[in-house]
């Protein structure tokens, strides 16, 4: 059994509008499971929330972060600070 995988962090931080938050949230874990290379995903919400995402290897972390709707999310009011470590 390989136990070797890449972890992706991302942090975010919400306004007081939060209505469209977990309809984007949804689509992100949508986006993820159909990249191949995907394994899980784990969060944790408070004032700042906490989402990691584990991944078979880079070249699949690397197909997520080129996604459209992960590049230009960070211009967009419902969450701010996005920053993805992969």
């Amino acid at each position: 059994m390989n136990l070797e995988y890449y972890a992706v962090i991302f942090t975010s931080t919400t306004g007081d509008d939060l209505s469209d938050y977990q309809e984007w949230s949804d689509k992100m874990i949508e986006l993820a499971n159909s990249i191949p290379g995907f394994i899980s995903v784990e969060s944790a919400r408070s004032a700042v929330g906490i989402t990691v995402s584990y991944w078979k290897d880079l070249e699949s972390i690397s197909n997520f972060k080129d996604m459209p709707i992960i590049a230009t999310r960070n211009s967009e009011d419902v969450v701010s600070g996005i920053e993805i470590i992969g």
